[in-house]
């Protein structure tokens, strides 16, 4: 019989991750603590073969603390050698297998990694599988407050940086993830972010310390169909992914049966997930939707029930975690308050150590005040009166369109809330005159023509996308976050205008030459609409200055908008009496 789940304290955390895991395979030792398709190791296994590890780490490069790169797939030699590297006394650094092998060579400098382990022989490598086991081992003199690893950024938002954090502080977010989400020893957690992602940090340790199951997979080689039936099968009760992950996963008529916990984290959740999520998974599973970074882990969540009301549009990532404040700040760095947007800020004593060897780097973003220190996350948030924290994108996501501040973040807010759009995103790319425009990305069944007469009206003409664009699919990073920059750079298809109608009468004449002239077309259809054809506020108000002169009436941009074909447009002319 499965023995009941181990509490946690926050004196559990001082001290080191093999200490707490050697706590666990004492307690759990025929319990299966790693499952793949490939493995099923105990917990008396998993760590027998961490300490083979270990000892031929300490025969190379003997107690020192020092980094140790880990190159492998996801799955259970990736999971023994993490903490093999940490039964050593050695800061691990996953490294990611899908990098240029020059940027990787980076990486190694950059850490300055002498030993590099794999699962296969490489040049320079060790194979931990052809290791043979030791019966002696002992763990190193250690301290709770010494590195546990380096996490290297994606970099999508400048150079990539070297999160450095301990074992104490990741003891306390998995303190944080096990009194939230109550995980107990039953529990079968997914492990599906590749190794180089830190949200791999909290779903295999959220298993291995506390005597639950780590299912790792590398979504990288499956596909999802074969992924989803595989974790059904497996019996997961806990599902931990980026939004987009766990959309892939989600077919009609699929259902997840032992499923107690969807955790979403990494990017935005919107209500349409939790609908889409009801379909799928069971009436009693709890949807997480949380706000955590390598920088400071898990600082907000929140917790959605079958009775929970959802907001349209972004989901808010939720209430206090214990001992992790957040604070919205001003442009002054000041605490804003509530019901004020601002930059997302989290003060605790568990926030990541800074970033590897780049003290300036560390001190931008890391304030020390006589409160605490304060991690800046670069995020923009707003507290509601309640205390529930609303995401609403980066802090670099706002642009000039014609001189205007645009949030981008606001504006796929508002094409997410649209009840057809299952997904979406929104960038911002140079037009052919070299001004930035707004291009959406969105997964919907209808046509795009449709999604934007619903937008009219519900967003400034200024923030309107020039473009939307039907894809099948969002396109992921490495991380399985929607991959903005991929977008930035997709080639668009051709407009396939909705309008085919030539001009009929003499007013229709001389309106569609001045939209083709203002709009760089040879022609212009006159029952086209005026978003369509690439138009925007600036060529709007161009073609009413155009109109003003050849038909000596004065349109306003609101009566524009509200006509948005040649054909309304001549009828509104008509109307006026100028015809």
């Amino acid at each position: 019989m499965t023995k009941p789940g181990v509490v946690w304290t926050k004196r559990d955390c001082e001290q080191t991750i093999p200490q707490r895991f050697a706590t666990i395979v004492a307690r759990y030792p025929g319990q299966i603590a790693i499952r793949t398709r490939d493995a099923t190791w105990t917990y008396r296994e998993l760590d027998r073969r961490a300490q083979t590890i270990a000892t031929a780490l300490r025969n190379l490069r003997g107690d020192a603390l020092e980094p140790v790169g880990l190159l492998f797939p996801q799955g259970a030699w990736q999971c023994a050698a993490t903490l093999g590297a940490l039964q050593a006394r050695k800061i691990y650094v996953p490294l990611d297998q899908s990098l240029p092998p020059a940027r990787r060579a980076e990486i190694v400098a950059e850490a300055e990694i002498k030993v590099v382990l794999t699962d296969t022989k490489q040049p320079g490598t060790v194979d931990v599988t052809k290791l043979e086991s030791s019966e002696e081992f002992r763990l190193p003199a250690a301290d709770c407050r010494d590195p546990a690893y380096i996490y290297f950024t994606s970099g999508t938002t400048g150079k990539p940086k070297g999160v450095v954090d301990s074992h104490r502080n990741v003891l306390h977010n998995i303190l944080r993830y096990t009194s939230q989400l109550h995980i107990q020893a039953t529990d079968r957690l997914s492990l599906l972010q590749a190794p180089a992602f830190s949200g791999a940090v909290s779903s295999f340790f959220a298993a291995v310390l506390n005597g639950a199951t780590s299912l790792p997979a590398d979504v990288r080689a499956e596909h999802p169909d074969a992924l989803a039936e595989w974790l059904i099968a497996e019996r997961a009760t806990m599902l931990h992914g980026v939004p987009a992950l766990i959309r892939s996963l989600l077919r009609p008529g699929r259902r997840f049966p032992a499923l107690r916990v969807v955790r979403l984290e990494g990017d935005q959740a919107t209500s349409q997930d939790v609908e889409l999520f009801r379909q799928h998974f069971p009436a009693d599973c709890l949807l997480a939707n949380g706000l955590g970074a390598t920088e400071m882990g898990l600082a907000r969540q929140f917790i959605i029930t079958p009775a929970t009301a959802v907001p349209a549009g972004i989901l808010p990532v939720g209430y206090p975690v214990p001992d992790v404040r957040v604070l919205i700040l001003d442009e002054n760095g000041l605490d804003a308050g509530v019901e004020t947007v601002g930059e997302i800020a989290a003060q605790s004593e568990y926030l990541a150590l800074g970033y590897w060897k780049n003290p300036t780097a560390t001190a931008a973003r890391f304030l020390v005040t006589p409160a605490g220190r304060i991690y800046r996350t670069g995020d923009r948030g707003r507290l509601r009166a309640d205390g529930c924290l609303e995401f609403l994108g980066r802090t670099d996501s706002r642009i000039k369109i014609r001189g205007q501040f645009v949030d981008l973040a606001e504006v796929e807010t508002a094409v997410l809330a649209l009840p057809a759009v299952w997904e979406a995103a929104v960038v911002a790319r140079p037009n052919q005159w070299g001004e930035n425009e707004i291009v959406a990305f969105v997964v919907a069944p209808i046509a795009v023509a449709k999604l934007r007469a619903e937008l009219v009206g519900q967003l400034p003409a200024v923030m309107m996308p020039t473009r939307l664009v039907a894809v099948d699919r969002l396109p992921l990073n490495e991380n399985g976050k929607v991959d903005r920059r991929a977008l930035q750079s997709r080639e668009l298809p051709s407009v396939e205008l909705t309008g085919s109608r030539a001009p009929r009468t003499e007013c229709e004449l001389k309106l569609a030459a001045i939209w083709a002239v203002v709009l760089g077309r040879e022609s212009v259809a006159v029952d086209a609409p005026f978003l369509e054809l690439g138009g925007d506020s600036l060529r709007a108000l161009q073609i009413l200055s155009r109109v003003r002169d050849e038909f000596r009436i004065e349109l306003t941009p609101q009566e524009f908008f509200n006509a948005p074909t040649v054909l309304d447009q001549a009828r509104l002319l008509a109307n006026a009496g100028s015809l």
